[in-house]
């Protein structure tokens, strides 16, 4: 998986999601679940949570999106999901929100286009 470009943290989501999307018939749930899980996982425990909520989910988009062109998935379906999981993720450990779903929705546009997909198009 070198040369990916990928975080540590964009790696997991990826590899995460790709045995989600290989295991489940469910792949839109069980994505919303996943990336939640990573996010809540990985600041849980951080004192600056905004900072660092802000700063995982791009990679955590990312990873998804790159697991969802490389399995064939819908990638539009794959961001929204991804989205509304870090969203959830964020209200859990207390983030903003609404900062959380900018940089998604950014992290998206960006990660799609990393994929050669229209961003507007698939976060619409």
């Amino acid at each position: 998986m070198a040369g990916t470009g990928l975080s540590k943290i964009g790696e997991t989501a990826k590899n995460s999601v790709i045995g989600v999307i290989k295991g489940t018939g469910e792949v839109a749930s069980a994505i919303v679940e996943t990336t939640k899980d990573i996010l809540t996982g990985a600041v849980g425990g951080v004192a600056e949570v905004a900072v660092a909520t802000e700063k995982a989910v791009g990679d955590i988009i990312s990873g998804v999106v790159e697991a969802a062109s490389e399995t064939g998935q819908d990638v539009g379906m794959a961001i929204k999901s991804s989205v509304k999981g870090v969203v959830k993720g964020a209200s859990e450990v207390g983030a903003d929100v609404g900062k959380t779903a900018v940089a998604a929705v950014d992290g998206a546009v960006k990660a799609a286009g990393k994929i050669g997909a229209d961003g507007d198009e698939v976060t619409l």
